[in-house]
């Protein structure tokens, strides 16, 4: 049990309120009935100061308590830049907390996110395997399902709406204490460098391993006519492209509450078809950006990795086999980015396109827009076929997807996707490295 302070009268919200203005920092969560709808409302706001006091306000059925959220809350503590506010997916808590009015608004997810994978080896982010792996703890979830909405709340409800900011506030801690790259100023060119080319060639080994038991596993699976094996889905690809009305119907029809991060690239021929850019330019968020390229892996003289014996009567074995050749891939492909970002910033530091063989390419922008908005700006139905999202396939159901599936133009391929069992499908999903993996891999251009 945790000790905190129930608010449910206004007049003791203010008074928190005007407290919680003046303190440095702050870790809020909230408790949402209704999420999945089109009309989700805010129940429980939670905060904890960085002293450990931790308080619960019931926002939901009082009408006075709703208007202190909105009229001072709001205003005096997520508008208040002084005040530095955590949360751990904090668009969550920025859409129901005053959206474009926030300010110095700070998410333990992308502070996670943001941490190479050797130094922070999980897939998943959620708040529970970050609780897991640095606490050895396993959180129990099943309150959130629960009914917000009804009152009075449960007191397993209450309390564990008021561990959501504590966990919160711990993980914070953890994120902030892992190691960090040194400043650009201060770093060797000499020494990313050589460690880069000390690890290109273990790299293409693991690379190699891994893809060998995705090779014996594929072609397994079309000779037996499997679709499912251990956590492998062989799927046929019978679309590369999809519909963008349909695409963008099915967004806002799969997901009336907005809770999915459903953005989409645009390319500069996609916006040539898409006709006048003004409109779409007011709703995109542009990046202007370079690829940067550094040396690539010299060729294997050594003697190459026996094909991987595959035992279709042991799963779990080859899902332990493959998790470990992912793994290693993950963990010496992280650092090589990392030392390739740490380059790019020396780089940019000295005013240097090339250094060795380190270049930048010629700049570019990068628009992405929500699905939802670019419907809202289209002119009336256009048949124009855009990359299909794959970061789809780790949200929704095969079933869900079949509209837009039917909707493309493509060859049939067999595709061999693995789910990392560390991974549920779901809302949850998004809060995983794959999740980012999956718009890089698989949204950036268009089909012809």
């Amino acid at each position: 049990m945790i000790a905190h302070e129930t608010i449910l009268e206004p007049q003791a919200f203010r008074t928190a309120i005007a407290a919680w203005r003046h303190e440095p920092q702050l870790w809020l969560d909230t408790e949402v009935a209704d999420w999945n709808t089109k009309t989700p409302r805010l129940s429980l706001l939670q905060v904890r100061n960085a002293s450990g006091r931790i308080w619960v306000v019931d926002v939901l059925k009082k009408a006075e308590m709703r208007r202190a959220l909105h009229e001072d809350f709001v205003s005096q503590v997520m508008a208040n830049d002084q005040v530095e506010k955590w949360a751990h997916y904090a668009r969550f808590e920025r859409r129901f907390l005053g959206e474009d009015s926030v300010t110095n608004l700070k998410c333990t997810f992308e502070l996670a996110r943001l941490i190479p994978y050797y130094r922070l080896p999980l897939r998943s982010l959620t708040l529970a395997a970050l609780v897991e792996h640095f606490f050895g703890e396993t959180l129990d979830k099943t309150p959130q399902k629960s009914d917000w909405g009804v009152r009075p709340l449960s007191s397993e409800q209450l309390q564990y709406a008021a561990l959501d900011t504590e966990w919160c506030y711990k993980i914070h801690d953890k994120l902030q204490r892992l190691p960090q790259a040194p400043d650009a100023s201060e770093d060797d060119p000499a020494a990313i460098t050589a460690r880069y080319l000390a690890l290109l060639g273990p790299l293409k080994s693991a690379r190699t391993v891994r893809e060998g038991i995705r090779d014996a596993v594929k072609e397994f699976m079309l000779h037996e006519k499997l679709r499912r094996l251990s956590r492998f889905s062989l799927q046929t690809r019978t679309t590369n492209s999809t519909d963008l009305a349909t695409l963008i119907e099915f967004g806002s029809l799969a997901d009336p509450g907005e809770y999915f991060d459903l953005g989409i690239h645009l390319s500069a021929r996609l916006r040539s078809l898409l006709g006048d850019e003004a409109p779409i330019r007011s709703i995109a968020e542009i990046r202007v950006s370079q690829s940067f390229r550094g040396p690539r892996a010299p060729r294997s003289r050594g003697e190459s990795p026996p094909p991987y014996v595959l035992d279709a009567g042991d799963v779990e074995g080859l899902t332990d086999d493959y998790e470990a050749a992912d793994h290693d891939v993950l963990t010496l492909d992280s650092e090589r980015a990392e030392l390739r970002e740490r380059m790019k910033r020396w780089m940019q530091a000295q005013s240097l396109q090339e250094w060795g063989d380190f270049r930048f390419s010629t700049p570019r922008e990068r628009w992405k827009v929500d699905l939802r908005a670019l419907g809202r700006v289209l002119p009336a139905h256009q048949a124009i076929q855009i990359a299909f999202p794959h970061r789809l396939w780790l949200a929704f159901q095969e079933p869900d997807l079949e509209r837009l599936i039917a909707a493309g133009q493509c060859k049939q391929t067999p595709v061999l996707r693995w789910i990392p069992r560390s991974l549920s499908v779901g809302l949850d999903a998004q809060q995983s490295r794959d999740w980012e993996e999956a718009v890089e891999g698989g949204e950036a251009s268009e089909v012809e």
